[in-house]
Protein backbone atom coordinates (compact mmCIF):
# COMPACT_ATOMS: atom_id res chain seq x y z
CA UNK A 1 0.00 0.00 0.00
CA UNK A 2 3.15 2.42 -0.16
CA UNK A 3 2.04 3.56 -3.57
CA UNK A 4 -1.00 5.41 -2.35
CA UNK A 5 -0.85 8.31 0.26
CA UNK A 6 -4.86 8.91 0.09
CA UNK A 7 -7.76 7.08 -1.54
CA UNK A 8 -10.49 9.40 -2.11
CA UNK A 9 -14.30 8.03 -2.27
CA UNK A 10 -17.51 9.17 -4.18
CA UNK A 11 -20.21 8.39 -2.20
CA UNK A 12 -23.68 7.61 -3.81
CA UNK A 13 -23.40 4.40 -6.09
CA UNK A 14 -19.66 3.79 -4.68
CA UNK A 15 -19.97 3.15 -1.21
CA UNK A 16 -23.17 1.59 -1.51
CA UNK A 17 -24.95 0.97 -4.89
CA UNK A 18 -28.53 1.11 -6.62
CA UNK A 19 -29.64 0.24 -10.07
CA UNK A 20 -27.59 2.26 -12.54
CA UNK A 21 -24.86 2.19 -10.59
CA UNK A 22 -21.98 3.40 -12.66
CA UNK A 23 -23.87 5.24 -15.47
CA UNK A 24 -23.57 9.28 -15.21
CA UNK A 25 -26.65 10.73 -13.25
CA UNK A 26 -28.31 7.73 -12.32
CA UNK A 27 -28.81 8.95 -8.68
CA UNK A 28 -31.69 10.84 -10.05
CA UNK A 29 -33.03 8.30 -11.46
CA UNK A 30 -33.41 6.52 -8.05
CA UNK A 31 -36.46 5.88 -5.53
CA UNK A 32 -34.59 8.01 -3.11
CA UNK A 33 -33.95 10.76 -5.69
CA UNK A 34 -37.63 10.49 -6.04
CA UNK A 35 -38.36 11.53 -2.54
CA UNK A 36 -35.92 13.76 -2.43
CA UNK A 37 -38.03 15.17 -5.53
CA UNK A 38 -41.05 15.31 -3.56
CA UNK A 39 -39.49 17.09 -0.27
CA UNK A 40 -38.44 19.90 -2.92
CA UNK A 41 -41.63 20.36 -4.36
CA UNK A 42 -43.35 20.57 -1.21
CA UNK A 43 -40.42 23.06 -0.10
CA UNK A 44 -41.38 25.20 -2.71
CA UNK A 45 -45.05 25.83 -2.40
CA UNK A 46 -44.54 26.01 1.45
CA UNK A 47 -41.70 29.00 0.89
CA UNK A 48 -42.74 30.70 -2.78
CA UNK A 49 -46.87 30.36 -1.50
CA UNK A 50 -47.80 28.47 -4.71
CA UNK A 51 -49.46 25.32 -5.42
CA UNK A 52 -48.02 21.80 -5.71
CA UNK A 53 -48.61 21.63 -9.73
CA UNK A 54 -46.66 25.47 -10.13
CA UNK A 55 -44.24 24.02 -7.59
CA UNK A 56 -43.23 21.01 -9.52
CA UNK A 57 -43.10 23.43 -12.92
CA UNK A 58 -40.70 25.84 -11.08
CA UNK A 59 -38.57 22.58 -9.57
CA UNK A 60 -38.38 21.38 -13.03
CA UNK A 61 -37.40 23.98 -15.00
CA UNK A 62 -34.72 25.07 -12.75
CA UNK A 63 -33.56 21.45 -12.62
CA UNK A 64 -33.05 21.99 -16.70
CA UNK A 65 -31.42 25.26 -16.55
CA UNK A 66 -28.77 24.66 -14.02
CA UNK A 67 -28.15 21.23 -14.78
CA UNK A 68 -29.70 19.19 -11.57
CA UNK A 69 -27.76 21.82 -9.10
CA UNK A 70 -31.15 22.98 -7.82
CA UNK A 71 -30.04 24.30 -4.64
CA UNK A 72 -28.27 27.29 -6.79
CA UNK A 73 -30.91 27.85 -9.23
CA UNK A 74 -33.36 28.41 -6.42
CA UNK A 75 -31.20 30.74 -4.71
CA UNK A 76 -30.54 33.00 -7.88
CA UNK A 77 -33.96 33.25 -8.88
CA UNK A 78 -35.51 33.24 -5.77
CA UNK A 79 -33.37 33.42 -2.96
CA UNK A 80 -33.92 30.46 -1.36
CA UNK A 81 -31.86 29.84 1.63
CA UNK A 82 -29.79 26.66 0.21
CA UNK A 83 -28.85 25.21 3.63
CA UNK A 84 -32.54 25.55 4.07
CA UNK A 85 -33.36 23.54 0.74
CA UNK A 86 -31.28 20.76 1.89
CA UNK A 87 -32.19 20.10 5.31
CA UNK A 88 -35.63 19.96 3.99
CA UNK A 89 -35.30 17.84 1.11
CA UNK A 90 -32.19 15.82 1.86
CA UNK A 91 -32.46 15.15 5.14
CA UNK A 92 -33.50 11.49 4.68
CA UNK A 93 -33.82 7.90 6.44
CA UNK A 94 -30.72 6.23 4.64
CA UNK A 95 -32.32 2.81 6.17
CA UNK A 96 -35.33 3.22 3.79
CA UNK A 97 -32.44 2.37 1.43
CA UNK A 98 -29.39 0.64 2.76
CA UNK A 99 -28.37 -0.82 5.50
CA UNK A 100 -25.08 -0.93 7.99
CA UNK A 101 -22.29 -3.08 6.19
CA UNK A 102 -20.01 -4.15 8.37
CA UNK A 103 -18.13 -5.49 5.30
CA UNK A 104 -16.96 -2.90 3.80
CA UNK A 105 -15.93 -1.26 7.19
CA UNK A 106 -13.61 -3.82 8.24
CA UNK A 107 -12.03 -3.59 4.43
CA UNK A 108 -11.71 0.16 4.63
CA UNK A 109 -10.22 -0.56 8.27
CA UNK A 110 -7.43 -2.51 6.78
CA UNK A 111 -6.61 0.12 4.08
CA UNK A 112 -3.29 1.97 5.96
CA UNK A 113 -3.64 4.80 3.67
CA UNK A 114 -5.87 7.91 4.77
CA UNK A 115 -9.46 8.07 3.12
CA UNK A 116 -11.88 10.76 2.40
CA UNK A 117 -14.94 11.14 0.80
CA UNK A 118 -15.51 13.45 -2.13
CA UNK A 119 -19.18 13.60 -3.15
CA UNK A 120 -21.79 16.50 -4.79
CA UNK A 121 -24.49 15.47 -2.15
CA UNK A 122 -25.15 17.87 0.80
CA UNK A 123 -24.19 16.99 3.83
CA UNK A 124 -27.19 16.23 5.77
CA UNK A 125 -27.30 13.09 3.65
CA UNK A 126 -23.93 12.68 3.73
CA UNK A 127 -24.18 12.36 7.36
CA UNK A 128 -26.92 9.97 6.89
CA UNK A 129 -25.90 7.81 4.94
CA UNK A 130 -21.99 6.95 6.23
CA UNK A 131 -23.75 6.49 9.88
CA UNK A 132 -26.28 4.22 8.44
CA UNK A 133 -23.06 2.10 6.55
CA UNK A 134 -21.68 2.70 10.03
CA UNK A 135 -18.55 3.83 8.23
CA UNK A 136 -18.06 7.35 9.30
CA UNK A 137 -15.28 7.12 11.65
CA UNK A 138 -13.10 5.53 9.21
CA UNK A 139 -12.30 8.84 6.87
CA UNK A 140 -10.43 11.81 8.07
CA UNK A 141 -12.55 14.08 6.08
CA UNK A 142 -16.29 14.41 4.27
CA UNK A 143 -16.41 17.04 1.58
CA UNK A 144 -19.53 17.49 0.34
CA UNK A 145 -21.39 19.51 -1.87
CA UNK A 146 -23.06 22.78 -0.68
CA UNK A 147 -20.25 25.24 -1.61
CA UNK A 148 -19.35 26.19 -5.44
CA UNK A 149 -16.61 24.36 -6.16
CA UNK A 150 -17.60 20.66 -7.04
CA UNK A 151 -16.57 17.96 -8.81
CA UNK A 152 -16.19 17.74 -11.86
CA UNK A 153 -13.89 21.04 -10.80
CA UNK A 154 -10.22 20.51 -11.06
CA UNK A 155 -10.51 22.24 -8.02
CA UNK A 156 -12.64 20.24 -6.05
CA UNK A 157 -10.12 17.33 -6.49
CA UNK A 158 -6.95 20.12 -5.61
CA UNK A 159 -8.75 20.71 -2.59
CA UNK A 160 -8.87 17.36 -1.11
CA UNK A 161 -5.43 16.77 -1.96
CA UNK A 162 -4.26 20.24 -0.06
CA UNK A 163 -5.88 20.03 2.58
CA UNK A 164 -3.81 16.22 3.22
CA UNK A 165 -0.80 17.56 1.74
CA UNK A 166 -0.36 15.14 -1.08
CA UNK A 167 0.46 15.06 -4.54
CA UNK A 168 -2.49 13.63 -7.03
CA UNK A 169 -0.16 11.26 -8.55
CA UNK A 170 -0.62 9.97 -4.49
CA UNK A 171 -4.05 9.52 -5.21
CA UNK A 172 -6.69 6.71 -5.76
CA UNK A 173 -10.04 8.31 -6.57
CA UNK A 174 -12.92 5.66 -6.49
CA UNK A 175 -16.04 6.54 -7.99
CA UNK A 176 -19.16 5.30 -9.91
CA UNK A 177 -19.72 8.28 -12.57
CA UNK A 178 -16.80 8.70 -15.15
CA UNK A 179 -17.62 12.11 -15.73
CA UNK A 180 -16.16 12.61 -12.41
CA UNK A 181 -13.06 10.55 -12.87
CA UNK A 182 -11.97 12.57 -16.31
CA UNK A 183 -10.28 15.39 -14.25
CA UNK A 184 -9.03 13.37 -11.55
CA UNK A 185 -6.88 11.51 -14.52
CA UNK A 186 -5.94 14.34 -15.97
CA UNK A 187 -4.65 15.68 -12.43
CA UNK A 188 -2.37 12.51 -12.43
CA UNK A 189 -5.05 10.03 -10.24
CA UNK A 190 -5.01 6.66 -10.60
CA UNK A 191 -8.42 6.00 -11.00
CA UNK A 192 -11.14 3.09 -9.61
CA UNK A 193 -14.39 2.98 -12.06
CA UNK A 194 -17.63 1.27 -9.78
CA UNK A 195 -20.13 -0.13 -11.99
CA UNK A 196 -22.73 -2.78 -10.92
CA UNK A 197 -22.47 -4.28 -14.55
CA UNK A 198 -18.76 -3.81 -15.03
CA UNK A 199 -19.54 -2.95 -19.15
CA UNK A 200 -16.88 -0.13 -19.38
CA UNK A 201 -15.14 -1.13 -22.78
CA UNK A 202 -16.76 1.51 -24.84
CA UNK A 203 -17.11 4.44 -21.97
CA UNK A 204 -13.60 4.55 -20.94
CA UNK A 205 -12.40 6.86 -23.77
CA UNK A 206 -12.16 10.33 -24.41
CA UNK A 207 -13.70 10.61 -27.80
CA UNK A 208 -11.01 13.32 -28.51
CA UNK A 209 -7.87 11.11 -27.78
CA UNK A 210 -9.32 7.84 -27.44
CA UNK A 211 -7.04 7.64 -24.16
CA UNK A 212 -8.57 5.63 -21.38
CA UNK A 213 -8.84 7.91 -18.35
CA UNK A 214 -9.81 4.77 -16.46
CA UNK A 215 -7.58 2.48 -14.99
CA UNK A 216 -9.50 0.03 -13.04
CA UNK A 217 -13.01 -0.75 -13.53
CA UNK A 218 -14.56 -3.03 -10.34
CA UNK A 219 -17.90 -4.20 -10.96
CA UNK A 220 -18.44 -3.64 -6.50
CA UNK A 221 -16.56 -1.78 -4.19
CA UNK A 222 -15.68 -5.17 -2.51
CA UNK A 223 -13.44 -5.82 -5.32
CA UNK A 224 -11.55 -2.67 -4.37
CA UNK A 225 -9.28 -4.57 -1.81
CA UNK A 226 -7.88 -6.85 -4.25
CA UNK A 227 -6.71 -3.85 -6.21
CA UNK A 228 -5.13 -1.83 -3.08
CA UNK A 229 -3.21 -5.17 -2.25
CA UNK A 230 -1.85 -5.51 -5.20
CA UNK A 231 -0.75 -2.39 -5.75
Amino acid sequence: MNKYTLIIFDMDGTLYQFKGSGNNNALFKTAFYEEVTQNAVQFLASQLSCSVESAQKIREDIFVKYNGDISVGLEKEFGLNRMLYFEQTWDIDALCYFKEDTILREMLLGFSCKKAVLTNAPRVWADNALNTLGITNQFERIYSGEGEIRKPQKEAYLLVCEAFGVKPNEVMMVEDELQYLKPAKALGMTTVFVSLTNNVSNKCFDDSSNESYVDYAIASIYDLEKIVRRE
